[in-house]
């Protein structure tokens, strides 16, 4: 993707420090802010785009009901046919 040259700011009303007493930022100001572009491949976990990572964890999930079925216990017990033998003393 070519980045265009044009460079835009953003108006932000009611900026405010995190300290009141800081003197960097007027609470009565309005401020005009320049955003950073970041790409997709720029968050990076592991070596891997972040975005990467959410949708192969978004299929998972999405497609891992039949898995889920699977694993465990049977939930429904097999009947087992009872011989003349007892187990009790």
């Amino acid at each position: 993707m070519a980045h265009t040259t044009e460079t835009y700011y953003y108006y932000v009303p009611n900026l405010q420090a995190l300290d009141p007493t800081a003197r960097e930022v007027d609470p009565s100001a309005y401020a005009w802010v320049q955003p950073t572009i970041i790409e997709d491949e720029d968050l990076t976990f592991g070596g891997k785009a972040l975005s990467t990572w959410y949708e192969e964890d978004r299929r998972r999930h999405s497609s891992g009901s039949d898995e889920e079925e699977r694993r465990g216990r049977e939930r429904v017990r097999r009947n087992y046919s009872r011989s003349g033998k007892s187990h009790k003393k």
